[in-house]
């Protein structure tokens, strides 16, 4: 997804932000229950050549960027991930940073996470970014331009996926149920998990 995005994601018509619109009633990242938006990325050949040719080489060093920056990571050559302190209060001072930084500005977006989503894990990494997003709210493009009825933004685009203080607390296992359904396992007729 990620070198298709850098080869063929074209800011003038491959980016398409619907809101207000239907959401997920399990995502709470929206303004109300079931109310959201959508953020739709469009990256086809179409017979063309590709936009872009020479992806970003090294990743930005955290210590050059800002002290609220703990680590600096990559989802192949279209997003820079980017882990902020818990303490970050915005995202502003850093993205203004990464958009003039010699690298940094080659990724065309710049994911922030918050702490608690390892870099190193991809998986994780996804799961951290899409559940705490909401593009209409989320969505930081370095300029935006209006041409007709349309919004067009231009890269690099920062996307906040951190943890927002709105958010509800995150579901926990209880132990004690935990232990109980262990002990019936067996009885309910489930397969081992190995």
């Amino acid at each position: 997804m990620s070198w298709a995005l850098w080869r063929h994601l074209d800011a003038k018509s491959g980016i398409h932000l619907l809101a207000p619109t239907a959401q997920d009633t399990l995502d709470f990242t929206g303004p109300a229950m079931n109310t959201g938006s959508r953020l739709l990325l469009i990256a086809t050949k179409g017979g063309k050549e590709p936009i872009r040719s020479q992806p970003p080489v090294h990743l930005p060093d955290p210590a050059e960027l800002h002290p609220e920056v703990t680590q600096t990571g990559s989802l192949g050559p279209a997003f820079l991930l980017v882990q902020v302190k818990s303490s970050c209060r915005t995202i502003e001072p850093i993205r203004q940073v990464l958009n003039r930084h010699e690298e940094g500005k080659n990724y065309l977006f710049h994911i922030y996470v918050s702490e608690d989503v390892p870099l190193d894990d991809p998986i994780m990494v996804l799961w951290g970014w899409f559940t705490r997003f909401d593009p209409l709210r989320d969505l930081y493009p370095a300029r935006r331009t209006v041409a007709g009825n349309r919004l067009l933004f231009d890269f690099p685009i920062a996307i906040d996926a951190r943890w927002k203080k709105r958010y509800p607390k995150p579901v926990e296992f209880d132990p004690e149920v935990e232990k109980r359904v262990d002990r019936m396992w067996e009885q309910l007729g489930l397969p081992e998990i190995g």
